[in-house]
């Protein structure tokens, strides 16, 4: 079966993955801020500063593509939406471009963001965080693995939808509950204890650089576009 990789940790020795989570996570807080009510340059420089981003970050972008179809489709169907409501194309382009920038962020944060590091970013919550983000690729996976069953046994997606649909969410949360079930054994395999504590994660120069570099670049979009 395929394996997904569309928000999940990639050890890779650059910038971003070395810096602390909380720095990345000031980051991502001030560049959505500019998401709010930002007109089309500012969506449109931001985007296009995320997309460099992810190059210079040698993000596998192609390897990306077949799981970003959903997200295309949703982008079309927000555009279109907005096009029908206020008949202007720059402003459903925009819409556009602002659901891209978001899940662009989530994967840039998502793909440089180890768990254990964000967990040691938060001693205090390391276990819950911990496990949170260990149970997101178990839903994704779920959900692929029901999908290529379908398509392997020749099942239409446009035959009887609402059916089709519920049929669907029955079957990914029976997957779910077994495949939580087998977590859960694992974890007691391993003698898991929820209160352990996590040594924390010490900043570095890199993290300052990293914030202050976003707040430069957040006021000038904030204060020229």
């Amino acid at each position: 079966m395929v394996e997904l990789n569309l928000f999940r940790y990639h050890h890779r020795e650059s910038f971003l993955n070395k810096a602390h989570p909380v720095a990345k996570l000031i980051a991502l807080f001030l560049l959505s801020s500019l998401l709010l009510k930002g007109s089309p340059l500012r969506i449109a420089i931001l985007l296009v500063l995320l997309v460099v981003s992810a190059f210079v970050l040698t993000l596998p972008l192609k390897h990306y593509l077949r799981e970003l179809r959903f997200f295309m489709v949703m982008a079309l169907m927000i555009g279109g939406v907005r096009l029908l409501v206020t008949h202007q194309i720059i402003d459903a382009l925009t819409a556009m471009a602002r659901f891209i920038t978001i899940v662009l962020l989530g994967i840039l944060f998502s793909d440089s963001t180890a768990p254990d590091d964000l967990a040691r970013a938060f001693p205090r919550w390391g276990a819950p965080l911990q496990m949170t983000l260990a149970i997101i690729p178990l839903v994704s996976d779920s959900a692929f693995q029901i999908s290529q069953a379908r398509k392997a046994r020749g099942e239409s997606p446009w035959s009887n939808p609402f059916k089709r649909i519920a049929s669907y969410v029955t079957s990914l949360l029976d997957l779910l509950l077994e495949k939580s079930g087998e977590l859960e054994e694992a974890l007691k395999a391993r003698c898991y204890d929820p209160k352990m504590t996590y040594p924390s994660l010490k900043g570095t120069y890199r993290d300052y650089l990293l914030v202050v570099g976003i707040l430069m670049l957040t006021l000038l979009l904030f204060l020229f576009t």
